[in-house]
Parts: C-alpha cells; structure tokens; sequence
C-alpha cells in the first residue's frame, strides 16, 4: 500500500515538473524570438510578454504587435 502511494506522489510531482519545464522552454523560445522581433525594448518588459504570449499561444505577427504596443 505505502509503495502505491509512493508511486502516485512521484508520478504527481513528475507530472508537475514536467509541465513546469515546458512552459519555461515556452518562454525561453519566445523570449529569444522577441529579442529579434523587438529591437530596443528592455529585457523586463520582453519577459513579461514573453508569459503572456505563452499563455495565449501567439504567432509571431502577434509578437510584433506586442512589441509595438
């Protein structure tokens, strides 16, 4: 009984890391497509649209619409 637990709390917790870990990788892609999309705009602000893009799956003509607001 302890070891099927055992395995249901470490299936969870590798679940939650897992998509933890894709949605940094997210950030990081569009974060790097930002930085080319968006000439002169500070890495703060790039972050923070950088979430939120991910949140929203945005293309990349969104992403130049983002950095132009």
């Amino acid at each position: 009984m302890i070891a099927v637990r055992t395995f249901f709390i470490l299936a969870l917790v590798f679940v939650m890391l897992s998509s933890t870990e894709a949605a940094t990788g997210c950030v990081h892609k569009v974060l790097k497509s930002m930085r080319v999309i968006c000439e002169n705009v500070d890495n703060h602000s790039l972050l923070k649209k950088a979430h939120q893009c991910c949140k929203s799956s945005c293309s990349m003509d969104d992403m130049w619409a983002l950095c132009h607001e």
